[in-house]
């Protein structure tokens, strides 16, 4: 097998090439902090985007087309990682090798009904919409019929009432009443992205000191700057964050936001970084940071992958162990965070909305 990966802004393609099977599969995987508030819209767009697109816009067009392309398969998959949700978009097909077929045919069907749903007038269409909510109920439903499920989904509830293991992934009947095809459709098509460049990082600003910074921004907890100030205070969202791209010399920013408030969450969102330029973080904030990290370090001794992909990044990047690694980030200060911050230089403001990009440079 090879293994192969491209490193993008804001995505990350990777390819394993194998002559062992006849078929293709290809997953677009979208990642983010899992929230009670959202999951239900999540699984409920999840489930639309895959029933039917602008172009196949009812399930037996869709179908027919998945067999004119050799009977290909399209799904989703959504799973709770510790804090994340993964929702992956699934696309067998056969290798286009053996029909004499261009690949690119094959991947544009799984793009096109992500990015081109069926939609009119930014509403999603009312009949599949309201066949999908009842079809997302009935799933949330179920669980009660299933033992083994309901009562693990009752022992999460009570043993972790404090995390965000007791999120049920299917959703929640009460936040499902709520949804209409207009507010889905706000929510399919809400996202802001701001990139910020780091200009010189040291080595040690690199390897440590970004890391603390990225906790403290929005990077971490639910103690994150960007989470208190557009969420708690503002109720500007349901997440937000930022993550720290070492290899690239990025930090980026992103949240799921309305149109109307796009001006009001950008400028929190540069306040929560010029705040610890000019100092206005704490040493809770720091100390909290540390602990994370550290314990993220701690807990990969327990993991056998984890364990060799240190080895591998030692190898490859020049990572230092473990130990050292612990002792490097309690060294880390306050005054180390200021001057990393300063560093930071915005580059590129995104907003996606109604399928088109907006870009604005340098403000």
């Amino acid at each position: 097998m090879i293994y192969k990966s491209y490193k993008r802004n804001s995505y990350n393609i990777y390819t394993i090439k194998t002559d062992k099977f006849k078929t293709c599969h290809m997953e677009i995987i979208f990642r983010n902090n899992i929230t009670k508030e959202e999951i239900t819209k999540r699984s409920l767009l999840t489930e639309m985007l895959v029933e039917n697109t602008s172009k196949y816009n009812t399930r037996r067009k869709m179908i027919i087309e998945l067999e004119n392309l050799y009977n290909s398969y399209f799904y989703s998959i959504t799973n709770r990682v510790g804090s994340s949700i993964l929702t992956s978009f699934c696309f067998d097909f056969i290798n286009p090798k053996l029909v004499n077929e261009k690949i690119d045919e094959f991947i544009k069907f799984p793009l096109n009904a992500i990015l081109n749903p069926n939609i009119s007038n930014d509403e999603f269409d009312i009949t599949t919409f309201e066949y999908i909510k009842e079809r997302v109920k009935k799933d949330i439903e179920s669980i009660v019929e299933e033992p083994k499920k309901y009562s693990i989904r009752k022992l999460l509830e009570n043993m972790c009432k404090n995390t965000e293991s007791k999120i049920n992934i299917n959703g929640y009947i009460e936040d499902l009443e709520n949804i209409n095809n207009s507010n889905l459709f706000d929510y399919y098509q809400e996202n802001i992205c701001i990139g910020y460049n780091i200009e010189n990082p040291t080595n040690f600003e690199k390897n440590y000191v970004a890391h603390i910074f990225n906790n403290i921004l929005g990077g971490g907890s639910l103690e994150s700057k960007l989470y208190q100030t557009l969420r708690n205070e503002s109720s500007l969202c349901y997440n937000c964050v930022s993550l720290y791209q070492k290899y690239d010399n990025l930090i980026i920013l992103h949240t799921a936001i309305s149109k109307e408030n796009e001006n009001t969450a950008i400028k929190l969102m540069k306040k929560a970084i010029d705040d610890i330029k000019k100092g206005n973080i704490t040493t809770k904030e720091i100390n909290n940071a540390k602990r994370l990290i550290i314990t993220t370090i701690n807990i990969s001794l327990d993991v056998p992958g984890r364990i060799i992909d240190n080895y591998l990044f030692k190898n490859l990047y020049g990572l230092e162990d473990l130990d050292t690694r612990i002792q490097k980030y309690n060294k880390v200060t306050k005054q180390d965070i200021m001057n990393f911050a300063k560093k930071i230089k915005l580059n590129t403001i995104l907003c996606v909305r109604d399928g088109e990009n907006e870009r604005n440079k340098n403000k």
